[in-house]
């Protein structure tokens, strides 16, 4: 267990050390905060603008997060043959997969987190057609500089790594400034509860993700894995077109019914619409999409584990 811990957590602090990380946080954060801004003229439907647009933003940045925090850290240990000194240590692959699996996912997971509070900040200020809360847009850029000065002075006063800290200070600071804003709000144009629901919703799309992505990049190099990451995405999101019908034909009938229990259905996970439409989500709902994100993820541990364990470790790094 120990071993687990350590080797997920270096690979968490991998993932955001790397520059790609902290440049995808800070483009979605800029996004998201100048969605109020930009919700003039939707003839009074702003919080629907915003929550498609700041939900559909992190989810497609979450995708990317994972993708790149796989290919960084498992892709490029496979190359360069440190994966032969870790395995000759008493470390069991089990051990080292599902280590590099829950680093990945944990990084997902803090973009995730940070992003989602920095959605719920953008629906504070977007509270009328042609007026938002400018301190609320302001506030959320300035944070982007404050994390990145502090990033900078750590890096030059102690030889820490920017972009670690930078993504650190980014994320206590986005959630802190969140909790103020929405606290201290007399009255929120919004129903909390909804988007937080939707916004969990999401972060088990996010779970599966970045263990899809984790067990894909212990396979293909980098580049590859991109490719498939992405052929998920659009299959998943058009999984109901394309596999749930009925042609007619029994054995393709089947073969579409695999299909699509194969693919993860990613608009199981997406709350969006119920949520700018008012309707109300039952908790339940949230739970059953948990419950079926982490039984994905327990098939691809498993899985992917299977494979793993039958390669043989020296020819890891020359298959990558």
């Amino acid at each position: 267990m120990s071993n687990w811990f350590r080797i997920a957590r270096n690979t968490f602090q991998e993932s955001l050390r790397e520059p790609v990380s902290v440049l995808l946080l800070f483009v979605v954060l800029v996004v998201i905060a100048l969605y109020p801004a930009c919700a003039s003229f939707v003839f009074y439907e702003e919080q629907k603008f915003v929550v498609d647009g700041t939900l559909a933003t992190i989810w497609f940045g979450a995708f990317l997060a994972a993708t790149l925090a796989a290919g960084n850290t498992v892709c490029r240990e496979l190359r360069n043959g440190s994966i032969l000194l870790i395995l000759s240590k008493p470390v069991g692959r089990f051990t080292y997969f599902a280590g590099k699996l829950a680093g990945i996912v944990a990084g997902t997971l803090f973009f995730g987190i940070v992003s989602g509070c920095a959605a719920l900040t953008a629906l504070a200020a977007a509270t009328d057609t042609y007026l938002y809360e400018t301190s609320l847009v302001l506030i959320p850029l300035g944070i982007l500089v404050a994390a990145a000065l502090i990033g900078a002075a750590m890096n030059f006063l102690r030889g820490a790594s920017f972009s670690e800290w930078t993504n650190y200070m980014t994320g206590i600071l986005t959630v802190g400034f969140c909790l103020f804003a929405i606290t201290s709000a007399d009255k929120l144009p919004f129903d909390l509860v909804e988007v937080v629901k939707a916004l969990l919703a999401l972060l088990a799309a996010m779970t599966l993700s970045g263990a899809l992505a984790a067990t894909v990049a212990f396979y293909l190099d980098f580049v590859p894995t991109l490719g498939v990451m992405f052929g998920v995405f659009l299959l998943g999101t058009l999984s109901q077109f394309f596999f749930v019908r009925e042609t007619g034909v029994a054995s393709l009938d089947a073969l579409l019914r695999v299909a699509y229990a194969l693919l993860p259905d990613w608009q199981l996970f997406w709350l969006a619409d119920a949520v700018a439409m008012k309707h109300i989500v039952p908790w339940r709902y949230v739970g059953w999409a948990w419950c079926a994100a982490l039984t994905q993820v327990a098939l691809l541990i498993l899985w992917g584990n299977e494979f793993f364990v039958r390669r043989e470790a020296a020819a890891i790094d020359r298959k990558c």
